[in-house]
């Protein structure tokens, strides 16, 4: 299971909607985020990811970023009314 699915999961289990509509808009594939030039090491050495922390920030973040988006189009339906 990847990040964005795992973040999806728990933000329906909380039923955030906002959330969940925002993270079905976006797209997890863009050209940008690819790094296909550079230098690569591969070694034995292999760290453990925690992936439920890298979750925990990600839902920082798309909280971050919900809560703003609303704000934008709060103050946006304000204006024009």
């Amino acid at each position: 299971m990847n990040l964005l699915s795992k973040l999806l999961i728990l933000k329906k289990s909380v039923d955030d909607k906002p959330a969940v509509k925002f993270l079905t808009s976006i797209s997890p594939i863009a050209s940008q985020h690819f790094n296909l030039s550079g230098l690569y090491e591969f070694s034995e050495d292999r760290a453990e990811i925690d992936v439920d922390a890298v979750v925990a920030i990600m839902e920082e973040i798309l909280d971050t970023t919900v809560e703003n988006l609303s704000g934008q189009i709060k103050s946006k339906t304000s204006v024009t009314s």
